[in-house]
């Protein structure tokens, strides 16, 4: 219902040098007003190599984005010893005039994951926002929530699962994929052969031997309910939105 791109960096042993390290985004709808507007507070988390170089810039995709009333960034947490990474968390408060469906899309201002084993390159994050009323909650649909560490570090052949941390305020149901190209929802969109995506259960696991190096992902983490709803929007429309398949 609320798909966006998280990008995801795993490292077998420690050494890198560049740029992108991960990201993502969530967002809450905080209060309707009066005139019907909808004050949302957008989440997102950015790590990159070396300084803090907040180069997140999130844009209008499509779909009327409203206006921002506020935003700022600050910096959470960084590797003191060797300056390797630096992790911050920025805020964005957006007031809708319109409850229908948009997307913002968040670009590399100059370029480039972290030089890494498959040599991605370019990366971008997406995020679906539908503020439609909940048939079977009567209130505004919220995102899947989740976070994120600088970096996983594992040990070079061994058998790893990772879990993804992921949840929805809402009680549906979260799945998480790889980006589709023709979606438009990854940048390089490439996948280690390395591993494997368990989709229901938003588990990554190393099924053969790893090269040494970074290992980056584009991953889309989206929600379903656990039974048909609908979603109905000021301008008097709806949609359906379906149940969960298991057959992934």
């Amino acid at each position: 219902m609320s798909p966006y791109v998280v990008n995801y960096n795993f490292l077998i042993s420690v050494g890198t040098a560049g740029h992108m390290q991960g990201g993502l985004m969530t967002f809450m709808p905080i209060r309707k007003n009066p005139d019907g507007s909808i004050m949302v507070d957008f989440r997102y988390k950015e790590t990159s190599n070396g300084s803090c170089n907040h180069e997140h810039s999130w844009n209008c995709q499509n779909g009327d984005c409203g206006e921002v009333v506020d935003a700022a960034v600050v910096d959470v947490a960084r590797d003191t010893n060797l300056g390797q990474w630096c992790q911050s968390e920025g805020y964005i408060l957006r007031n809708l005039s319109s409850d229908k469906p948009f997307e913002l899309r968040n670009r590399a201002a100059d370029c480039c994951w972290i030089p890494n084993v498959l040599g991605t390159s370019n990366w971008q994050l997406l995020t679906h926002v539908d503020m439609g009323n909940r048939s079977d909650s009567s209130l505004l649909n919220r995102s899947p929530v989740t976070t994120m560490l600088s970096a996983i570090r594992v040990p070079q052949n061994c058998m790893t699962t990772i879990r993804l941390l992921a949840h929805d305020p809402d009680g549906d149901h979260v799945h998480c994929r790889f980006g589709q190209a023709a979606s438009g929802e990854c940048a390089s969109c490439s996948q280690n052969p390395a591993f494997r995506l368990s989709e229901n259960m938003c588990t990554l696991h190393i099924i053969n031997t790893t090269s040494i190096g970074a290992h980056v992902f584009e991953l889309v983490i989206e929600d379903f309910p656990k039974q048909m709803i609908s979603l109905t929007y000021e301008d008097g429309t709806s949609s359906v939105r379906l149940l969960f398949s298991q057959n992934t």
